[in-house]
């Protein structure tokens, strides 16, 4: 397993994949076959934003969902769709879309 991966499992106290609910292991299996590319594309980004948007579009449909993993799920769409929107975006929305994404490090 990639060491950023190993490190967030360790942090939530995950001591295993098999821990996982469904979405979390097909959330996992993405990140793991993105980062363990030798070359990342930018359409290997593009492609995992937008099957990252799906896997959470998906989860919307929960309606006993409480409303704080709802809100978490928004801003996970919304910076997977900034930046799927940045790396298509010509180059003065780049810039404008940088400082957006830059405000939410904040």
């Amino acid at each position: 397993m990639d060491n950023i991966l190993s490190k967030i499992f360790k942090k939530r106290g995950i001591k295993d994949v098999t821990e996982l609910d469904k979405e979390e292991r097909q959330q996992f299996e993405q990140w793991q076959a993105v980062l363990n590319k030798e070359d990342i594309q930018i359409k290997d980004i593009v492609e995992f934003s937008e099957g990252a948007m799906n896997m959470i579009e998906a989860q919307f449909g929960d309606i006993d969902m409480e409303d704080r993993k709802k809100s978490m799920l928004a801003l996970q769409h919304s910076i997977y769709r900034t930046f799927t929107e940045l790396i298509h975006a010509p180059t003065t929305e780049k810039e404008n879309l940088t400082r957006y994404l830059t405000d939410l490090l904040k």
